[in-house]
């Protein structure tokens, strides 16, 4: 992308912002960033967390994340999903019985999930100690409730013509 993705422009936004405002407008507080470009996110009214395993991958981003916080249920959205509505959060916090809930579209996408904190940071440890590096690992293990979400919300961007708009 030449850039930190979460701070690229969607609608006018920067992509994290959209993400964090459907994520209070939810109801979760706080909102916090984990990694990247922690300047440029507060400049965009998010405060982060350094990440000490940056660059590691997701699984390990998402162990640092876990562990930085001390929430017993922890909604984890990617930066890259601008289309993130917060009726799709609020449908994760629904659905959890204690085992977390992942969004599902055309596929599971363990980057807009629901996890339990301490089950999903003791099973992301272990994995990540085993060298596994895996998303869907983490998903399989724990096996949290899926929860259908329109494919539109979850559109991701990974490349600049996934932006397709700004």
């Amino acid at each position: 992308m030449g850039r930190d993705k979460a701070l690229l422009p969607v609608d006018g936004s920067a992509m994290a912002a959209r993400v964090a405002d459907a994520l209070r407008r939810a109801g979760c507080d706080p909102v916090l960033a984990f990694g990247g470009d922690l300047r440029g996110l507060a400049e965009v009214g998010l405060p982060g967390h350094p990440d000490p395993r940056q660059g590691d991958g997701p699984l390990a981003g998402l162990a640092g994340a876990l562990a930085a916080v001390a929430a017993d249920t922890v909604v984890v959205c990617a930066c890259d999903l601008p289309d993130l509505a917060p009726d799709d959060v609020v449908a994760l916090l629904a659905a959890d019985r204690g085992r977390g809930a992942v969004a599902w579209s055309d596929r599971v996408e363990p980057l807009c999930a629901l996890w339990p904190r301490r089950a999903a940071l003791t099973a992301a440890t272990a994995l990540l100690a085993a060298g596994e590096r895996s998303m869907r690992a983490l998903v399989d293990r724990l096996d949290p409730q899926v929860v259908p979400l329109a494919a539109a919300h979850l559109r991701n961007v990974n490349r600049p013509e996934d932006l397709g708009r700004d």
